[in-house]
């Protein structure tokens, strides 16, 4: 079944089907009864003006920017591939529940430590898909990751219920889904004189510094 109005990813496709969910490397649940369905107001709940209070989506709005809504739903300790986004306002993740998200973050200033390379025209920028944030190994893996563990900017986090964090762009992240199922949305956040194949690491940067 589609939920009008909301893009749902399916996950497991190969490189050749879909390279962001590739590199996204996570099998997503297109279908759970329990966290999906049986919601009468559900598609109204995932619209940004619903999802972002005190008219934050309006203030986004009125400087031309707008949303592309995608709902993610894993099962318990799915973790996803290390990815950063170029979409130019960033990327709003409403994390719904009923589990706990565990995320790690880190600024675009480490890509070079994370050996990230962009697919051309999807949107995306990825360290080697093998690449895991949460493992205990992966300095042993990976030893340009040493430095960062002391990284000033590094970020972990995890998300309850109901939190909303904000992820700037070209901003490095991995998430792990924790004790339950669960399901997110995304609102990544676009400009409408910007084109989505323009976008790089570089246009991330002049754009967070331009007043629009």
């Amino acid at each position: 079944r589609e939920l009008p109005g909301v893009r749902v990813d399916r996950g497991g496709g190969g490189l050749e089907d879909d390279q962001h969910l590739a590199g996204l490397q996570v099998r997503m649940l297109r279908e759970n009864p329990d966290l999906l369905y049986g919601k009468s107001n559900l598609v109204a709940d995932l619209r940004p003006h619903t999802l972002l209070r005190g008219g934050l989506a309006s203030d986004f709005e009125r400087r031309g920017y707008s949303f592309v809504a995608t709902l993610w739903a894993g099962p318990s300790n799915a973790t996803t591939g290390l990815h950063a986004d170029l979409d130019p306002g960033g990327v709003f993740l409403v994390h719904l529940g009923p589990g706990t998200k565990r995320l790690v973050a880190l600024p675009p200033s480490t890509a070079s430590a994370l050996q990230a390379a962009a697919p051309s025209g999807d949107g995306g920028f990825y360290p080697p898909r093998s690449m895991n944030l949460f493992s205990a190994s992966v300095t042993s893996a990976f030893p340009s990751t040493a430095t960062l563990r002391e990284h000033p900017d590094l970020v972990r986090l995890s998300l309850e219920p109901g939190d909303v964090l904000y992820i700037p762009c070209g901003w490095f992240h991995q998430v792990q889904y924790m004790g339950e199922p669960s399901v997110s949305v995304s609102l990544a956040v676009w400009h409408r004189d910007i084109d989505e194949r323009s976008m790089s690491m570089e246009t991330c940067r002049a754009h967070a510094r331009a007043e629009l």
